[in-house]
């Protein structure tokens, strides 16, 4: 993907050789043409998109949590040192809590 190759964006839909409508879409983002969120925003924005919509549909919050274990990583270098101590605090927290809880109820269930 090149987005510099191209001035405008409509350059890319007006020439369909190779792979120029797909770079359409994300130069319209990710580029300083458009958006200018980069990469991995905008990647993390349609995974999420994609993983809410597989979660409404099996009803189930695990795709959730799934996605954001994977997709933790891609975005935490881009927010401030002392916002990455408070998530990783809640994150640590959050899972305390869940593993207390399932212990608690594999402890009831016996």
């Amino acid at each position: 993907m090149a987005c510099s190759d191209k001035d405008k964006l409509w350059e890319f839909l007006a020439s369909f050789d190779g792979n120029h409508p797909v770079d359409a879409v994300t130069c319209s983002y990710t580029s300083d043409m458009g958006a200018g969120m980069g990469m991995p925003i905008f990647a993390l924005l349609v995974f999420a998109g994609i993983g809410l919509a597989y979660a409404i549909y099996h009803q189930s919050v695990a795709p959730l949590f799934v996605a954001a274990i994977f997709a933790g990583p891609v975005f935490m270098f881009l927010i401030p040192s002392g916002a990455v101590r408070i998530v990783v605090f809640f994150a640590v927290l959050a899972m305390t809590v869940a593993g207390y809880t399932i212990y608690q109820r594999a402890q009831t269930s016996l």
